[in-house]
């Protein structure tokens, strides 16, 4: 018990000090303007498509693919490797606190903070494209429950992206160069894979996919829409298992790699280069 609240203290406190840094500002910032544009966009597009499926396809496509699984990656980095840049972790790793309650905890509010600008980037966009008075096919303006189906798939990918990070984070010198080599090369090739190669479930980005086919609004519709028929992973769901549980099993399996380095690895200062 001693060992769960000192986790959450410690999220509580890496959480405060990640939001008081400029970057969540910009971040605020970066995601009303990207919001506009998408607005625009969805002017000059709203006469040829649906809502559900023009939404669907800016989210999916404009988050999904790259922008969540970066920057989930890249705080459940800082939050693990920014005391080991700085040197702050030698002061961390003398107090009464087990190494396993610091990286759980820094998990968890890097999980939290990327799940929270998930959540606003799509509220954004939602409100972008969802005006009264924008000309949608036959009038079908985008639904609130396809903007609740992506958050929700939001809430299944950070944690397992966060989890990636931590690992990369307590494991890399560099973690920065793997991350990119994660989301660009892992993630994007693995995930389009035959099922055959049964390979897919070792990503984050296949189970969300495929969560998202099971949850979203006019799932057959967009299906179509964003491209997703040719992945043939529909037709026997049982050749990747549940995406829920492929998602907790790969995000229990980094946690667990990044638990046992940070725990038995004697870091030193890392001079910034």
């Amino acid at each position: 018990m001693m060992w769960f609240r000192d986790s959450l203290e410690v999220a509580r406190q890496s959480l405060m000090l990640q939001l008081s840094r400029r970057m969540i500002l910009l971040g605020v910032i970066g995601v009303t303007v990207f919001g506009v544009l998408i607005g625009l966009m969805s002017w000059r597009a709203a006469p040829g498509v649906a809502g559900d499926n023009f939404l669907g396809s800016m989210i999916y496509f404009l988050l999904f693919q790259f922008v969540l699984p970066l920057v989930a990656v890249y705080m459940g980095v800082s939050a693990v490797n920014a005391d080991i840049e700085d040197g702050t972790f030698t002061y961390l790793f003398v107090r009464p606190v087990r190494r396993t309650s610091l990286l759980f905890g820094k998990w968890l509010s890097a999980a939290l903070l990327g799940w929270l600008w998930a959540a606003l980037v799509i509220a954004v966009i939602w409100l972008a494209v969802a005006g009264p008075s924008r000309p949608w096919y036959e009038g079908r303006s985008p639904s609130p429950g396809v903007a609740i189906a992506f958050i929700g798939a939001a809430a299944l990918a950070t944690p397992a992206y966060a989890a990636v990070g931590a690992f990369f984070g307590a494991f890399f010198r560099r973690p920065l160069v793997f991350t990119m080599l994660f989301v660009v090369g892992w993630e994007v090739i693995i995930s389009n894979t035959p099922p055959q190669a049964w390979v897919r479930g070792a990503t984050v980005a296949d189970p969300v996919r495929r969560w998202l086919m099971e949850n979203l609004p006019q799932a057959g519709e967009l299906r179509e829409a964003l491209g997703w028929s040719s992945l043939d992973f529909l037709d026997d769901p049982a050749k990747l298992g549940d995406p829920v549980w492929s998602v907790a099993r790969f995000t229990l399996i980094l946690l667990c790699l990044a638990v046992w380095v940070y725990t038995r690895r004697e870091y030193d200062s890392r001079p910034r280069d």
